[in-house]
């Protein structure tokens, strides 16, 4: 549900919008939820402002953690010991940090996508 000041952004969005305003005035909400909801060219991420360390964990898949050596494994633990029981995903350091390349973790997706505004 969107809150009070997403609904004015949104409004405001739309009627400025020289594709979108005319079909608000026409009441098309089918198009204009059409156009809204097309893939954004070229594509971005937006990322949620804050995750708990829980959350995180329950994206994780225990085979994968499994996998990890005792050197990996380290990584996540300092991260949440410092973190303050939240993650916060917008700061480039913490993205950086999530996005390993271990061929074996395929957590790695489940994690990040947890980190964004989904």
């Amino acid at each position: 549900m969107l809150t009070t000041q997403q609904k004015a952004t949104l409004k405001a969005f739309i009627q400025a919008d020289p594709t979108l305003g005319p079909e608000a005035v026409a009441q098309n909400y089918y198009l204009m939820a059409t156009q809204l909801n097309a893939q954004a060219s070229p594509a971005f991420t937006v990322w949620k402002s804050s995750v708990t360390v829980a959350a995180v964990g329950n994206a994780m898949l225990g085979s994968d953690v499994a996998n990890l050596t005792t050197a990996n494994t380290g990584r996540p633990q300092t991260y949440s010991l410092f973190a303050g029981g939240f993650f916060t995903p917008t700061n480039l350091d913490m993205q950086a940090g999530f996005s390993w390349n271990y061929p074996t973790y395929v957590s790695e997706r489940s994690i990040r996508a947890n980190l964004l505004n989904q």
